[in-house]
Formats: C-alpha cells, sequence, structure tokens
C-alpha cells in the first residue's frame, strides 16, 4: 500500500502515532519512508508530494514493462534510464533542505554541517551511512510534542471549567426561585463564592512600559543586525532615535547620528571581515585553490551623483574546502586583462593564497583569454607555472544561443529582438487572463516521426522530465526554461503549469532569450488572436525555439557537470552537424560558435572525462592509455590552451584529443 487515506481538508496520512499507520494488515509505503529520513533530523516534503513521487515512479515502471517494442533502442535507453534513476537516493527533502538545516539554531555548526554533508553524500556516491537515530532531533521533538500535549491539556481544562461554572450557575439561579428569601442570600453567597472559585484564572495584564538599561553607543551595539539586514545607516539613526523619544530618553544623552552609524557599520564590516579572512586562510592552506573572477559595470552613489564604477568580483573554491568564499568586490579602473591581473594578484598575496592557485575560472572575453595580455595569460606568466584554465560552462551555452538567434533572424545586433520582446513585456497583463493551456503552440511529434529529430526531442523530455522530478535547480528562471520547453514537446508529468511574468531581457543573460522564444512560440495563437507582435516578427521563432527544445535546454541545463564537460561537447558537436540536413543555417552557426570555445576538449581538460562515470568504461581505459604513451614532461607550456582542430566530417574521438599536456590534471 502505498499510503493510507488523507484525512478530509488534510494532504498528511491519516496515522494514529506520529510515524506510524492506521492501516492494519501492514505499514504504509509513505510512513517507512519517512521513518528513515525523520532518522536523519532532514526536512521532508509533505505526505502529498511524497505519494505524488512514489506514483508517478511506479506509473513509468508499468508504461515500461507494458511497452511490447521493449527490444527497441529507444525503449532500451528509457529502461537504462529508469534503473538508473532507481539507483539514486529517493530525494524527498524539501527543496531548501541545506538552507533550513543551516537555519536551524538548536543544533551546533558542526551538526549542521554533518547533516548537510550527509545529505549531499547521499544524493552523490552514498558512501555514508547512519549509525543510529539522531538523538539530539529525537530529544527536540519529544520536547515540542510534549510542549503540545501540554497546551491541549490547558485548553482542555480553561473549557471544562468554564462549562462547569456556566452549569453550577445556571443550577444555583433555579434554586433560588424556589427558596425563601433567607436561604436566597445564604445560597447567593455560597454561589458567588464557589462561582467565583471555579473561574479560570486570567493572565495578569503586562503593564505599557518597561523599564530597560540603553546602552549610550546604542547604535554600535546594534549595527552586526542592522548590517545583516540591509537597513541603511540613515535609517537605522532614525528608529532607533525614535525608540528613545518613545521610552522618554534624552537624545543628547546617546552617541547617535548618521555619521556615527556609518562609522559604527564600518567598523564591524572590518571586524567581521577580519576574523572571515583569518579564519579561510586556515581552512585554505596547503589547498589547491581555483580563483573565479569577473567584471560588471555598476551605478553607485557618490557625493551625490551616480556613477558607473568598474566592480571586480573574486571567489576562491577548493574542492577540499566545503564552500567557496568571496574574498573580495574590487573597483577598478578598467576591465583591461592587465588591470584585472594586477587587481587578482595584489588581493590573493593580502589573503597569504597567490601560492596555493591552481586554476582559474572566467568568462571568455577578450580581456580575460587574450593570448598576449588577457588577465589568465599574465596569472600564469606571475606564476611561473601553468594553470588550468576553466571557461564558464554556463557562459559559452549562452553564447551559442545568441549567435543562433543572431544568425537566423538576419539582424546584426540584438536591437529588434530586444524590440519584440519588450513588446512580450509590456502587454503580458493583457495577455496573462485569456491564456489557454489547450491552445498552445506545441512540437507536432507525427512530422518529426522516425527522424533525427525525434530522437533529439525524447533525449531531451527523458531528461529534463528527470531534472524536474528531482528538482536540482540552482534557480528559478533554469526551472522554468525546462518546464516551457516540456510543455512545448508534449509532456505530461507537469501538473499545474504556470507562465511566470516575462524576466528581464539584459545582456548578461542570455538565458532570458531561451524563456522569451519558447514563451513566444507557445503563446503564438494568442499573440496573433490579440494584435500584439506582427507575423514577420515571429517568423523566425519556430527554428529557433526548435534548436532550444531539441538542443539547448539540455546543453545549457547539463553545462555545470565539470567532468563530464569533455563528452557532452563532443556529442553537441555530433548531434548539431547531424541536424544540418534539416536546418543548415542553424547547424552551421552552431557549430562554428562551439569551435570558438572547445575550452574542455583541450589536452589540458580532456582527461577530465576519466571521471565521468556516465561515460563508458572502455573509453576511459583508452584514455588512460593514450596517456601513458607520452612521457611526463618535465615542464609543462605556458599560455592560453590550444584547441583541437576538430574535422565535421570525421569527428574524432575522446581518446584521440589525450596529449603530453594532459599531464597537468595528473
Amino acid at each position: 500500500m502505498v499510503s493510507c487515506k488523507f484525512p478530509h481538508g488534510s494532504f498528511e496520512i491519516g496515522c494514529n502515532n506520529p510515524g506510524g499507520c492506521n492501516f492494519l494488515k501492514s505499514t504504509c509505503f509513505v510512513s517507512s519512508l519517512k521513518k528513515i529520513w525523520k532518522r536523519s533530523a532532514i526536512p521532508i516534503v509533505a505526505d502529498q508530494h511524497i505519494r505524488s513521487k512514489i506514483l508517478c515512479l511506479e506509473d513509468r515502471r508499468k508504461k515500461l514493462s507494458k511497452n511490447k517494442l521493449r527490444d527497441t533502442p529507444h525503449n532500451l535507453r528509457k529502461i537504462d534510464a529508469y534503473k538508473l534513476e532507481i539507483k539514486c537516493l529517493f530525494d524527498i527533502s524539501v527543496n531548501d533542505a541545506q538552507q533550513k538545516i543551516l537555519l536551524n539554531k538548536q543544533v551546533t555548526k558542526k551538526e549542521r554541517n554533518i547533516d548537510i554533508n550527509f545529505l549531499n553524500d547521499q544524493r552523490g556516491e552514498r558512501k555514508a551511512v547512519m549509525g543510529g537515530i539522531d538523538k539530539k532531533y529525537l530529544f527536540t521533538t519529544r520536547r515540542k510534542q510534549k510542549g503540545i500535549e501540554f497546551t491541549n491539556k490547558r485548553m482542555t481544562t480553561s473549557n471544562s471549567n468554564r462549562l462547569a461554572s456556566e452549569f453550577i450557575t445556571n443550577l444555583t439561579l433555579n434554586q433560588v426561585r424556589n427558596s425563601s428569601v433567607e436561604a436566597q442570600n445564604k445560597e447567593d453567597n455560597q454561589d458567588f463564592e464557589y462561582q467565583k472559585d471555579c473561574k479560570p484564572r486570567s493572565h495578569k495584564r503586562k503593564p505599557d512600559f518597561v523599564e530597560v538599561m540603553l546602552p549610550r553607543k546604542i547604535l554600535k551595539a546594534t549595527a552586526v543586525t542592522a548590517k545583516r539586514y540591509g537597513i541603511q545607516s540613515s535609517a537605522h539613526t532614525a528608529t532607533l532615535a525614535n525608540v528613545i523619544n518613545s521610552a522618554g530618553g534624552n537624545l543628547k544623552d546617546f552617541d547617535i547620528s548618521v555619521t556615527s552609524a556609518k562609522v559604527h557599520s564600518s567598523a564591524v564590516i572590518s571586524e567581521y571581515g577580519l576574523k572571515v579572512k583569518e579564519d579561510f586562510i586556515v581552512k585554505a592552506k596547503g589547498k589547491q585553490l581555483c580563483v573565479h573572477f569577473d567584471t560588471k559595470i555598476v551605478k553607485e552613489y557618490f557625493y551625490g551623483a551616480n556613477i558607473n564604477v568598474e566592480r571586480l568580483a573574486l571567489v576562491i573554491s577548493s574542492p577540499s574546502i566545503d564552500k567557496e568564499q568571496l574574498i573580495g568586490v574590487l573597483s577598478i579602473t578598467d576591465s583591461r586583462g592587465i588591470t584585472q591581473a594586477k587587481a587578482i594578484k595584489e588581493i590573493l598575496e593580502s589573503w597569504n593564497l597567490w601560492d596555493s592557485v591552481h586554476s582559474v575560472c572566467f568568462d571568455t572575453t577578450s580581456s580575460n583569454t587574450g593570448w598576449m595580455q588577457g588577465a589568465c595569460v599574465l596569472l600564469e606568466k606571475w606564476q611561473g607555472r601553468p594553470l588550468l584554465w576553466f571557461a564558464c560552462r554556463h557562459h559559452i551555452y549562452e553564447l551559442h544561443i545568441k549567435h543562433v538567434a543572431l544568425a537566423v533572424s538576419g539582424n546584426m545586433s540584438d536591437g529588434p529582438v530586444d524590440n519584440l520582446f519588450k513588446k512580450i513585456q509590456n502587454f503580458w497583463e493583457t495577455i496573462k487572463p485569456d491564456i489557454n493551456l489547450n491552445n498552445l503552440n506545441r512540437l507536432e511529434w507525427s512530422k518529426r516521426k522516425g527522424t533525427f529529430l525525434e530522437e533529439q526531442a525524447l533525449k531531451t523530455k527523458i531528461y529534463l522530465e528527470y531534472a524536474l522530478f528531482t528538482e536540482k535547480f540552482p534557480r528559478g528562471d533554469y526551472k522554468h526554461l525546462a518546464e516551457l520547453v516540456l510543455v512545448w514537446l508534449g509532456s505530461d508529468k507537469l501538473g499545474n503549469f504556470k507562465f511566470r511574468k516575462p524576466i528581464a531581457f539584459h545582456h548578461a543573460r542570455f538565458l532570458s532569450k531561451a524563456i522569451y522564444y519558447m514563451t513566444i512560440e507557445l503563446l503564438t495563437f494568442h499573440l496573433q488572436q490579440f494584435d500584439i507582435i506582427r507575423e514577420e516578427e515571429i517568423a523566425t521563432v519556430p527554428q529557433i525555439a526548435e534548436f532550444i527544445g531539441l538542443f539547448h535546454a539540455r546543453w545549457f541545463l547539463k553545462a555545470p557537470l565539470a567532468v563530464s564537460s569533455p563528452s557532452l561537447d563532443l556529442c553537441a558537436i555530433r548531434d548539431i552537424t547531424k541536424y544540418g540536413s534539416f536546418n543548415k543555417t542553424v547547424s552551421t552557426t552552431a557549430i562554428k560558435s562551439i569551435k570558438n570555445h572547445l575550452w574542455f576538449l583541450t589536452e589540458q581538460n580532456v582527461v577530465f572525462a576519466l571521471c565521468d562515470e556516465t561515460l563508458d568504461n572502455n573509453i576511459r581505459e583508452k584514455i588512460a592509455k593514450k596517456l601513458f604513451l607520452y612521457p611526463r614532461p618535465s615542464n609543462l607550456t605556458l599560455g592560453k590552451p590550444l584547441f583541437p582542430n576538430i574535422d565535421i566530417k570525421k569527428i574524432p574521438e575522446l581518446w584521440q584529443l589525450v596529449g603530453p599536456q594532459s599531464w597537468i590534471l595528473i
């Protein structure tokens, strides 16, 4: 039995005891599953969601077992995907489980980190096991349950006393009417005393004012909290001044002013920042570090005027450190490579981390990747040893959709595209109430049956349904893109799907293009009905939407898998090359864009495939054998990694891309 019946008006299984089950023959599966998860003290979803996940998994099993064409390659792939999913963790933790664990102040920081590491392990390799019940969590749960029982008991006693009082009062009044005047007075006095004793106790009203001692430097005492919640100095000062005035205090007795608030705020930041710095230096000592850096122009208020300032953000990460660390957001004069490199070197030296840096992560702009004056080349030159170059995976795939959209539309810039998106954004409130989910422009499977396009559509559909089921999305817009593509593919695994309000369409996030194009494609009939956009404006949208739905969405959402990057990039080249027989423009443009960003197919990075467990063992064995054919070089080459020359007519295998520079990772 999957689960007990839900009581009327409830979404929790109707169990007699917490964690138990009211099904007489055996324990329901939901209840058994909850018992295991509650031992780990990890927050879990509601019973209705657990039940839905189980039923969804069972429905897929039934469909696979009933399929008559069980020996077809497509169905075998679906069966393999299902078996792989069965072997993984049946994850019923809430979406923000890690954040909720971190916010749980009832346990120590060390215990919170243990819970988070255990959850991540179970979602990955699953090497750890539970030794027993979490006793502290059990103690907290029992104490909470006792508190609820005590409150209920008090309420029951209070109601009983009130009913008894009313009953005795009514009885007394009847006796008074039937007795003499003397007996009546006597009984009245007795009843009054008895009635008074039976009244439930009422809490004393708390006074309107409470005497407290306020520190003279009240701004300093509250600066940490103000900074934590982003309260500005003026608001911080005004709030505390109002509190002091309301309490009848004299502001002259306190050190309170906007200037003081700013001084104390800066002091708090410096003090806290110094502590963070010292702790991280100890933690990162002797570790192999990766420095992530990126620039952004931001508006800042300076002496009464808004000015544009170039900011450089730096983050340090390492496989040996559980959490990445922001080490600075620096103001720089410009975004040239040498300016960035000098700023990065300076701050790394101030943190005593310069010699521990072994890799860099960056966006693929010329200021970062230039072969002479690029920031990465200069950092490597100053280090005197080669670094691993990790180009931002999302940035790479965001560029592919940009280039394809421009090529298909025939525009030389994003101007017309931005105007199209702006129309959707401006008229959204007009369109939204009349959206009919049964009248959407979806993929016509019948026209693509038995073709390469059907194969790619099924690949995307299976992967996105799995991603949606596991809820492994770092951001909400990533999930929305997956939902839009699944709607276009006609998936029945979405539940209550709703179109979201259009997001910003700035150039910093090319993900917005994919979301807008899929939205326009799905709502084509609605947009034409309201005469919001002209037919020629959306003439090229179906081609772009097909590229997004069949390839880009899957590529983009798989992009963070670093060890799978070499195989994913090579598969992308193979797939988009085959797509050339259906759409030459899209295929040619995408291949050109991919060839300009073969960062993970270089000799230095292709050996990441050795750690890719999704890759066939024979391929990984060939990579290792090819690597050992080359003697380990005494000095590895410095400078920008060379991209392999890939002929689309004869696409190489991964092991053929291995070379002497591949020893950098070993």
